[in-house]
């Protein structure tokens, strides 16, 4: 088993996934919920989920900083949804 989108569809059911949907939509993340709703469009298809990477790669950044970003903000906008308040 490695990592990758390939082993996420692998391991997570359908639900899921479109529980990861809300949430990048949830956090502004249009390109991620495309993303993920294209893999679930070919569910249970790994080695296109693989395929499919490097544009994870290009939507959350190369360490993850365009989700940190989208984190911050909307703990910003929205803080007592993360506790803050």
């Amino acid at each position: 088993m490695g990592g990758g989108l390939g082993f996420a569809v692998e391991v997570n059911e359908e639900f899921r996934l479109r529980r990861a949907v809300d949430a990048a939509q949830y956090l502004g993340l249009v390109g991620l919920a495309e993303l993920l709703e294209d893999l679930i469009a070919r569910y249970g298809d790994g080695a296109y989920a693989e395929s499919r990477d490097s544009d994870l790669v290009t939507i959350l950044g190369q360490r993850d900083e365009h989700l940190e970003a989208a984190f911050r903000a909307k703990a910003a906008e929205s803080p007592a949804d993360f506790g803050l308040s």
